[in-house]
């Protein structure tokens, strides 16, 4: 047996780096879009493709006909056959790939509701290496208004198409490029006339952010010529796009920016090239602060939808023919929670509103402005309406956005204000402030094991007979206690066990186990927490879903996250079974403070099977150390993992987990223990170490004071550890109650001068009939000296006799 100890950032990504051997991996999905109400062939690619068993959609609306290997790479490529149905909710779907050995990662898929056209690729050159391209500014590919280019921007490359338009007409070129979470895809958008005028141009948008888009009314009757490349001319194979063209509208924003579920709202779309409009929506009956609103008129539609916030907070609108810009103008009060919608119209321009608060009542001031793609740069301050007294204020807590949680030192009323950070103002600086009072919230999710690989282990793979563990990050707001995980749907024979204790806060290990004859299958499940109000007195249970925000694109600087998406289930599947099966044999006794436990490993291996396993632990609490991992090498069943505790660990049970790995078929399988609880407890006994010193080649005697909080029974074995090099000494045996004990140690005429200050206590006594490790006096002294002539002469007559 090996053992590894790695620090626990490096236990994390160690954990991850295993999994990418034998999990199936998916890396693109082509075509990557499809129209409503068709079927549509497409091929994944990636590796360990060569057992698919099933497509797993995240979202509805979409489902696979059929799907197989590909002919001629089976391990590579699967083909497959979507239905996308007439109602298929527009833009981005999530899908998987299940085999029989595990889940994929996630990629993405679109839907749309015109027709895809290709853009005309690059023609090779005889040598293969260099291309001639197939369009340019005076032969640009001819694409009808209402059609999606599906196509990729190289490196150097440009692409070119032409349009016809009508003077007077309106005209809007929408790019989706780092939205279709393939790579980094900044593309620059531009279109000119039959004369080469530059009619419009763009880069980044607040609202779309890298991918740009343009809209006009034409100047003119003719052809129009659209060019697309990449911001910086780099590109790549990866710089996947889809360009819609057409006779759209395209409003920039839309006010408000939020509503309550159920109601039937106008809202006003602002920055269409045609001017703004007003458009009823009915918003859909439960919360959803990620809806989207697509917006239309006359008949017309954007090429993509608007940000919009639902929840039930009720809404105020500014009124823009009251004054509200000033500490001193009069202003109706408002009880909270309360949402306050308005628009920064001028440079310079100041917001107040006014709340009512009692004393002691903690609220937060969110505001939406920049993430819903306003320019708004928000700046937020809080005032006592009574002495006009300012309390707090914020500029970037929440981004670009602002955010304050104030806690009222008084009953009374207050003023909320919000001004732009460089004072500017427009007819589009839009914002949203929600109020709100603090409520006991919980959201789950997995714990992210590698930040250069954030869909590393994020779905559950539990092979047959056997167990594999996750760790759940919690996110909760007023939930104290342990919390406890509940989940339905989980696929036939498949059962769970977790806990996350309240000391630990966020980390809740959960252990999945899938029964010896469980049907192989995958289901997408909610994985929920539950948890209880931290209020006094109450004891009601509070339950908190999964939510998981899952990046597509990274990249620099420093693996910035460019792109998410976000996912409500998680896959768990049950995969044939693997050759190896981890046990913990749980213990009896505790793990005290300053004390270490050996934790006994029993590994089951399938017979033949004999390669090395690795194991690590999932976690460990705050205090707790141990090996970062151990090996159990060709041939061994049995090995210790080593875990130690100081004293800062909360005394309580601690459910813990270990999980490993090994080779199977030139791929790495993954399992884990059973969910086993560690017992941490105060020392049964301390004591400290009295500074000796001694001369080189002479013996001295070292005592130790002994203290016995807590009583215990037999007899103990007691180490003096940490001496320096070819000093020995003997362990000695103490009884409980016993205050004093003496090590006689030997010191070598070779053994180092100098003060050493490593000697520390090892003592194992016995509970339950298992071993107890305590270490203290660690910091213990020995100093060592030379020998002036006649105390060496005198060591040496010693040593003879």
């Amino acid at each position: 047996m090996t053992i590894h100890r790695l620090s626990v950032a490096l236990i994390l990504m160690v954990l991850s780096v295993p999994a990418l051997a034998g999990m199936p991996k998916l890396t693109n999905l082509l075509p990557l879009a499809g129209q409503r109400g068709q079927e549509i062939n497409v091929t994944f690619y990636g590796e360990r493709l060569h057992d698919v068993s099933g497509v797993l959609f995240h979202t509805e609306g979409i489902s696979a006909k059929e799907f197989a290997n590909h002919e001629k790479d089976k391990t590579k490529r699967v083909v497959a056959t979507l239905v996308i149905a007439p109602d298929a909710p527009l833009g981005e779907h999530q899908v998987r790939l299940v085999t029989k050995t595990g889940v994929s990662e996630m990629i993405s898929f679109h839907v749309v509701d015109r027709p895809i056209i290709n853009e005309q690729r690059d023609i090779p050159i005889k040598d293969g290496k260099r291309f001639k391209p197939s369009t340019s500014f005076d032969e640009p590919q001819a694409i009808e208004l209402g059609s999606i280019v599906l196509g990729r921007t190289e490196a150097e490359d440009v692409d070119y198409f032409s349009v016809n338009l009508n003077k007077g007409q309106q005209f809007t070129a929408e790019v989706h490029g780092m939205r279709l979470g393939r790579g980094f895809t900044d593309s620059h958008l531009a279109v000119y006339d039959n004369e080469r005028n530059q009619i419009a141009e763009c880069d980044d948008t607040t609202l779309l952010k890298q991918d740009p888009y343009v809209s006009f009314i034409a100047p003119k009757d003719g052809a129009y010529t659209i060019t697309l490349r990449d911001s910086g001319y780099q590109g790549s194979s990866n710089n996947w796009y889809m360009l819609h063209v057409g006779s759209y509208i395209r409003p920039a924003l839309v006010y408000p920016l939020g509503g309550q579920p159920g109601t039937q709202i106008k809202l006003r779309m602002i920055g269409d090239a045609g001017g703004d409009f007003s458009q009823d929506v009915k918003l859909p009956d439960q919360p959803d602060n990620g809806f989207v609103v697509i917006p239309q008129y006359n008949g017309k539609q954007a090429p993509s939808g608007l940000g919009f916030r639902v929840n039930h907070l009720k809404n105020v609108m500014e009124d823009p023919k009251t004054a509200n810009n000033s500490l001193n103008d009069p202003l109706p009060v408002h009880d909270v929670p309360v949402a306050f919608n308005g628009v920064l119209e001028k440079p310079g321009d100041l917001d107040y509103f006014k709340v009512k608060l009692s004393k002691g009542q903690e609220v937060t001031f969110r505001c939406f402005a920049n993430s819903m793609g306003s320019p708004l740069d928000s700046v937020m301050n809080v005032y006592n309406a009574a002495d006009k007294k300012h309390l707090q204020g914020n500029d970037d807590q929440g981004g670009i956005d602002s955010v304050i949680t104030l806690k009222a030192p008084a009953d009374g009323e207050y003023f909320v204000r919000v001004r732009d950070h460089r004072s500017r103002g427009g007819g589009d600086f839009v914002y949203r402030i929600e109020a709100t009072v603090a409520q006991p919230t919980l959201t789950t999710a997995i714990t992210r094991y590698d930040r250069n690989r954030p869909q590393d282990r994020q779905a559950i793979a539990v092979p047959k007979g056997n167990r594999i563990a996750t760790l759940v990050t919690v996110t909760r707001s007023r939930v104290g206690g342990d919390l406890t995980p509940a989940i339905d749907g989980l696929p036939a024979g498949v059962t769970f066990k977790g806990i996350g204790p309240k000391e630990q806060g966020n980390l809740m290990p959960v252990v999945f186990e899938a029964a010896g004859d469980a049907p192989l299958g995958a289901n997408l499940v909610d994985l929920q927490a539950v948890g209880k109000s931290s209020k006094k007195d109450s004891a009601e249970q509070i339950r908190g879903g999964f939510s998981q925000q899952t990046p597509l694109v990274m990249a620099n600087p420093n693996r910035t996250e460019y792109y998410h998406t976000r996912l409500n289930t998680v896959p768990v599947a049950v995969t044939e079974a693997i050759p190896f099966k981890i046990d913990i044999v749980q213990p009896k006794a505790p793990l005290v403070h300053g004390g270490k436990q050996h934790l006994q490993i029993k590994l089951t291996r399938k017979e033949g099977y004999d390669e090395q396993v690795r194991l690590y632990m999932l976690y460990r609490p705050p205090g707790m150390g141990g090996a970062g991992r151990v090996d159990l090498n060709k041939g061994s069943s049995e090995g210790i993992y080593e875990i130690d505790a100081n004293n800062g660990v909360p005394l309580r049970d601690w459910p813990m987990v270990i999980v490993g790995n090994g080779n199977q078929s030139g791929g790495a399988v993954w399992a884990s223990s059973q969910l086993f609880q560690i017992k941490v407890e105060a020392p049964f006994v301390t004591g400290s170490i009295a500074s000796a010193k001694c001369v080189q080649g002479n013996s001295v005697d070292i005592e130790v004071a002994i203290e016995h909080p807590r009583e215990w029974q037999g007899e103990g074995e007691l180490k003096l550890l940490g001496l320096p090099a070819a000093a020995t000494t003997e362990p000695i045996k103490i009884k409980p109650g016993q205050d004093k004990a003496k090590f006689h140690v030997k010191v070598a005429e070779n053994t180092p001068r100098g003060n050493h200050k490593t000697l520390m206590c090892e003592l194992t006594i016995m509970v339950n009939g298992e071993p107890v490790i305590h270490r203290f006096g660690q910091g213990g002294r020995l100093r060592v000296d030379r020998p002036d002539e006649k105390n060496l002469a005198q060591a040496r007559s010693d040593s003879g006799k």
